[in-house]
């Protein structure tokens, strides 16, 4: 984060808004959305799984009881969720370069997924707090510890074949989703048990997608711009 700051520091406004920080930002139809995302995961499980295997011997133990305890503290990182997406286009919006962070990263959502059917947006969401919290905290988080997992969940949302990692603003959005990480490995550490850290990813991402679909159809109905800077999926 800090030497991205200092990156966009020295070059200020110089990132044209017309420079993309995307190789290619395609609209997602339903089955290219829900069977991408498939692909994704059961990729991502099978480097990840081999990856333990040779490092720890195997996949680490992971606890998934659902508890009234687990699910108040779903719903305070739900919260914490909630006050982040506030506050952070706000913070950007006073670094240098930010502004280009929040224009591209709520562009990027518009395309993906503001034109998908509502039951679809949920599925993905299901589909993210279920394995990516397993993948990432469950799996890789006992081995890599927080802050090397936390940075490797922050890449896989921006990855090179899609986006330009000589691109400060695509560093701007790592660094955007880096601190997300952070919440849910911190969250998982704190409760033993990964069920508080689905329900707060789940959620957050359904309402941050949803956000999103409501946006892009105001939009199209000419009652605001679309697009949100959310972290979403």
């Amino acid at each position: 984060l800090a030497s991205w700051y200092r990156r966009m520091r020295r070059r200020g406004d110089s990132v044209r808004a017309s420079e993309s920080p995307f190789r290619r930002l395609p609209p997602l139809t339903a089955r290219r959305a829900l069977g991408g995302q498939a692909v994704f995961y059961a990729g991502l499980a099978v480097i990840v799984a081999v990856l333990t295997s040779r490092v720890a011997g195997g996949l680490p133990a992971v606890r998934f009881a659902p508890t009234w305890g687990d699910a108040a503290w779903g719903v305070l990182g739900v919260l914490a969720y909630l006050a982040y997406n506030a506050i952070a286009p706000i913070l950007l919006g006073v670094l240098p370069g930010g502004r280009h962070v929040i224009s591209w990263l709520a562009r990027r959502n518009q395309v993906v997924f503001g034109n998908l059917p509502l039951g679809v947006l949920v599925a993905l969401a299901l589909m993210a707090g279920v394995f990516e919290e397993l993948i990432f905290r469950g799996w890789l988080q006992p081995i890599a510890g927080l802050w090397m997992t936390s940075l490797v969940f922050a890449l896989a949302h921006f990855p090179p074949h899609r986006c330009r990692w000589a691109h400060p603003v695509t560093w701007g959005m790592i660094a955007l989703y880096f601190p997300v990480g952070l919440g849910m490995g911190a969250l998982y550490i704190m409760r033993g048990n990964l069920f508080a850290p689905v329900m707060t990813h789940l959620v957050s991402d359904t309402l941050g997608l949803l956000v999103i679909a409501r946006g892009v159809r105001r939009a199209a109905a000419g009652a605001q711009p679309a697009g949100s800077t959310r972290t979403a999926a």
